[in-house]
């Protein structure tokens, strides 16, 4: 069985991002992203919030694209997977961080709305062109 190593999450960058390229030439695009969480507090009634903050990167040709559109702030959706990398500090101690392997990077338009702003991902219209006929005898049930 194969395990599953999937992540989306939907947040804001949290700085401006800087294109730099590895010793083997390729494209690479860090970036911090903040995500909030809000929920109302059982007990006292109240909104509560949390902030966790991911380090991502793309790779490529995305890369090279993508640091001419995204700045500090912009609204995005990431897919991508987790890689942890493990090193031995100078004191000798085992040390390791989680980041996130971008396979795809959406910028989400901000749009207002009653009662606060809602994001919505940019999107074209797409025409599905439709048959003239359609035979239902190939279908099984």
């Amino acid at each position: 069985m194969n395990d599953l190593n999937s992540v989306l999450l939907s947040g804001h960058l949290t700085d401006e991002v800087t294109l730099k390229y590895s010793p083997a030439g390729t494209a690479v695009l860090p970036m911090s992203l903040a995500v909030n969480k809000s929920w109302k507090d059982k007990a006292s009634g109240e909104w509560k919030e949390e902030v966790s903050y991911f380090e991502c990167s793309i790779f490529g040709r995305q890369a090279e694209d993508l640091s001419k559109e995204l700045h500090k702030g912009t609204p995005v959706i990431v897919t991508g997977t987790l890689r942890q990398d493990r090193w031995t500090d100078s004191t000798g101690k085992n040390r390791s961080t989680l980041k996130l392997i971008l396979d795809d990077v959406r910028i989400l338009k901000e749009r207002e709305r009653k009662g606060g702003a809602a994001m919505q991902p940019e999107a074209k219209p797409v025409t599905v062109p439709q048959p003239d006929h359609f035979d239902d005898d190939g279908i099984p049930f």
